[in-house]
């Protein structure tokens, strides 16, 4: 399909979509193209603050009007700051779908938001992640500590990719590198006794199959809670996600056997007209279970969060991946099955067992003792240049050099 060749002066009228439900906002926005200082025409978009869509129509209007007029100039990049550069990350994040990291977004506008974007250097980023490991990224508000160097690297790649959106919709000359930690795999085992010792102090049947769901396949829990009726084919007894309701914004498809299929064919037989999600609570869509699941951690006798050295839901994930790497699922079937794009984020995900380490260790001592012990090589005899007999026995004496 031939694309239509963007004009100066071409414009829409649009409403966005909330990045929590998934719905248009009632506001509408303009977006409209004006020439670039590359020649080549750039959109831009604003708000039209109003319900209304004549009144939108009307603005985008007047937009083209000064387009026409030479009235809209071309953005200066000299004068671009790194606030203005964060506003087009959260732009591009609202567009596509995924949710903002809008603390991560406010935090770095506070350390460098004012400054222009040919002014941040290296250093700058150095002494920030520097101060984010000693006295944590949100200085003041409740739980804030010192940053992992994960938490380190998720700020510097939101910076990172507001720099390329600079570059390639304004034209930037982006020469700044960002600093990357070596990150540790955070991630905790649950084995099957300590979940299913949780598991049982958690009240509601709904929650205990999400819970279980999420500890037997990796799904995220984010997914399991964007799960629609829609989303299940009775008659296959397939679970098919649409892209908008998976991070990675790919389709997922997970067909059901076993345990699983028990769960999901619970959940639909509990179905309601009036609910349009799988996993609900009196026609309600579950909600984060946070505190559900420390309760029932503490009810286990567990801690309760990472930094206390305890379990947190998203274990269940890691859990699962390295389940299905111990019961030697290939890489390629058990992402489809987790739903991680990437092998290296998949293998992050697989905590080494000692169960798992020493059952292999195991299979080689087996293989060692099944092969032969007879010897291939035939030893040589010693090289004799006389004898000499003493004592009644002869003696082997070895060459000596010459000269």
């Amino acid at each position: 399909m031939k694309q239509r060749q963007r004009r100066l002066g071409m414009g829409r009228v649009f409403k966005r979509k909330s990045r929590a439900t998934g719905r248009e906002l009632p506001t509408y926005w303009i977006a409209y193209y004006i020439r670039g200082q590359n020649g080549r025409p750039q959109e831009r978009r604003e708000s039209a603050h109003t319900t209304d869509y004549e009144v939108a129509k009307q603005l985008l209007r007047k937009r083209q009007g000064e387009i026409a007029e030479d009235k809209i100039q071309p953005i200066n990049v000299e004068r671009v700051t790194v606030g203005d550069l964060l506003d087009l990350y959260v732009q591009d994040h609202e567009d596509k779908g995924p949710a903002v990291p809008l603390g991560h977004v406010d935090a770095l506008k506070q350390a460098f938001g004012h400054m222009r974007n040919r002014d941040l250097k290296r250093y700058h980023l150095e002494n920030l992640v520097h101060r984010f490991k000693r006295d944590g990224a949100r200085p003041g508000r409740p739980g804030n500590g010192p940053a992992s160097l994960a938490t380190c690297n998720r700020y510097m790649a939101t910076l990172r990719r507001a720099y390329t959106l600079g570059r390639e919709q304004l034209g930037l000359d982006v020469t700044l590198t960002f600093p990357h930690e070596r990150e540790t795999n955070r991630g905790k085992y649950i084995s099957p006794a300590d979940f299913y010792a949780i598991l049982k102090h958690i009240r509601s049947e709904v929650k205990r199959d999400m819970c279980e769901f999420a500890y037997r396949t990796g799904v995220r829990k984010g997914q399991l809670r964007l799960t629609e009726k829609s989303n299940v084919d009775p008659h296959r007894w397939v679970l098919s996600w649409r892209s908008d309701q998976v991070k990675s914004r790919e389709p997922h498809v997970l067909p059901l056997v076993g345990r699983e299929l028990e769960i999901i064919q619970r959940r639909w037989a509990e179905r309601r007209l009036d609910c349009t999600y799988l996993f609900h609570e009196n026609g309600k869509r579950l909600g984060l279970l946070r505190s559900e699941w420390n309760r029932a951690c503490r009810a286990a006798g567990f801690p309760v969060g990472r930094k206390n050295g305890g379990y947190v839901f998203h274990n269940t994930r890691h859990s699962a991946v390295s389940n299905l790497n111990g019961a030697g699922v290939p890489d390629s079937v058990a992402m489809t099955i987790s739903g991680h794009q990437t092998p290296s984020v998949f293998r992050r995900y697989s905590i080494r067992q000692e169960s798992v380490q020493r059952a292999a260790l195991e299979k080689v001592a087996d293989y060692l003792r099944g092969l032969t012990v007879e010897p291939t090589v035939t030893p040589m005899e010693p090289k004799a240049t006389y004898t000499d007999t003493l004592h009644g026995h002869t003696t082997l004496k070895k060459a000596t050099p010459q000269g």
